[in-house]
């Protein structure tokens, strides 16, 4: 029973310590993914008129880009190039539906693809970008704008910052488990009945029930 009692109070110290780094982890985990659902809802294009890749019989006035959520534009936000290359908007961009879509107006007329660039900055403060091309009667290969592609990097630098962030808590979490686990528990003591006094106390009957013991019966 006593060697019962003491491997159950040496595990406890280790329970405790299970369970404290289980509560640490857990609030850890729920804090990080809050704060990393708001960076990571940029804004998202949902349509373009024209769409993308459309071969029209005739040039089209304007063209038009919506996205789910209100961005901002700065500057050149749309760009159209013509088949040659060479710009072809008139370099103004209208908004409505809260700022959720634009519209830029467009003055080229010859046959080809015509490239869309487009650059913005969502409600978060993250700036987007990216393109997309459509086709007045025939193909002709679309403009390079590889210069203007911000939406990767952006996607990648805040996803490793994000995940840099969670795995070093999860490190520092896993450090202080370690750490309560391996630090040294003073076991508390076991009181023992004393041998001698148990001899003295189980000789203690026969001693007064002796006839001839000093001071008993017989004497």
């Amino acid at each position: 029973m006593v060697g019962g009692a003491a491997a159950a109070t040496t595990l406890e110290p280790v329970r405790t310590s299970l369970a404290v780094a289980a509560a640490l982890a857990t609030t850890c985990l729920l804090t990080l993914l809050a704060g990393a659902s708001p960076a990571s809802a940029h804004a998202t294009l949902t349509g373009t008129s024209p769409a993308t890749d459309e071969v029209l019989a005739a040039p089209p006035e304007r063209v038009e880009l919506r996205f789910d959520e209100p961005v901002e534009t700065v500057g050149d936000a749309v760009r159209v190039f013509g088949p040659g290359g060479r710009r072809v908007d008139t370099g103004a961009v209208d908004t409505a539906d809260g700022g959720a879509t634009l519209r830029a107006g467009v003055k080229g007329d010859d046959e080809g693809t015509y490239t869309v660039a487009w650059r913005v900055t969502s409600e978060d403060s993250h700036t987007l970008s990216g393109s997309f091309v459509y086709h007045v009667r025939t193909r002709t290969g679309a403009a390079d704008v590889s210069g203007d592609g911000g939406d990767t990097t952006t996607a990648l630098v805040g996803g490793a910052g994000r995940w840099l962030g969670f795995a070093g808590s999860l490190a520092a979490v896993g450090s202080g488990a370690v750490a309560l686990l391996l630090a040294p528990r003073r076991r508390p003591a076991v009181l023992l009945p004393d041998a001698g006094a148990i001899g003295t106390r189980a000789h203690e009957p026969a001693a007064v029930a002796r006839p001839d013991a000093p001071g008993g019966p017989g004497t």
